[in-house]
């Protein structure tokens, strides 16, 4: 009778163990699978065991985080950082992200029009500018000037990403001037040159950058 009790007694406590460790097993496998990063997000900043960020892990979700949203393949993306290898590291902080985003959103771009008709051919979008200070209001600024609408201004930025970026008074105003003046133009909105400007966005004569942008380096 004894020996039944012990052994009856041993069972339960096995059974009970037994459901603890798979309650434990079971959220844990939940967890793991429902996590942001299992179901497809990132994370901007990862909490190490101490409650601190992981800067170099952060880094490295918004680099994947920038290549997913553009479509860039790894060796895309390693040959813009083997032409202006600033951008490995300029790409993985959230200005980068910031900018991508909202170049996306403003001219209304699809992923692949992101990626082919500005990242792979202006690839300094990649974390060279401050999209509030650099690129909408210039942007703006032009399109006002030149009559343009959204959509006008898009392919413009299609045909030219070079505009992008740069400062509309000192580098893109100036050049306007120039063009109206050889249209014996009499208007300040530069809308007569318009047309022309839409066709030969050449005529613009607008820097063609290679690497960073000399501001750029010298915050570094």
């Amino acid at each position: 009778m004894k020996f039944f009790i012990f052994y009856l007694f041993k069972l339960l406590i096995f059974q009970w163990n037994t459901k603890v460790v798979y309650s434990f097993t079971t959220s844990a496998t939940l967890s793991i699978t429902n996590s942001p990063r299992r179901r497809g997000y990132c994370y901007y900043g990862n909490n190490n065991d101490d409650g601190g960020t992981n800067n170099e892990e952060s880094s490295s979700s918004t680099t994947s985080t920038i290549q997913e949203i553009v479509g860039l393949t790894d060796k895309e993306y390693s040959r813009i950082v083997s032409r202006i290898p600033e951008i490995e590291e300029l790409s993985s902080t959230q200005q980068s992200l910031d900018c991508v985003t909202s170049l996306q959103f403003f001219l209304d771009l699809s992923t692949i029009e992101l990626k082919k008709k500005i990242v792979l051919r202006l690839p300094q979008i990649l974390g060279c500018y401050d999209y509030t200070t650099d690129i909408e209001p210039n942007l703006i600024a032009f399109r006002t000037a030149m009559g343009m609408t959204q959509d006008e201004l898009k392919s413009m930025v299609f045909k030219c990403p070079q505009l992008l970026g740069l400062d509309y008074t000192t580098e893109v105003l100036p050049n306007l001037i120039s063009l109206s003046s050889n249209k014996n133009s009499t208007t300040t909105n530069f809308e007569d040159i318009k047309k022309d400007i839409l066709d030969k966005p050449a005529s613009l004569n607008l820097l063609v950058r290679g690497g960073v942008p000399s501001k750029k380096k010298d915050n570094k």
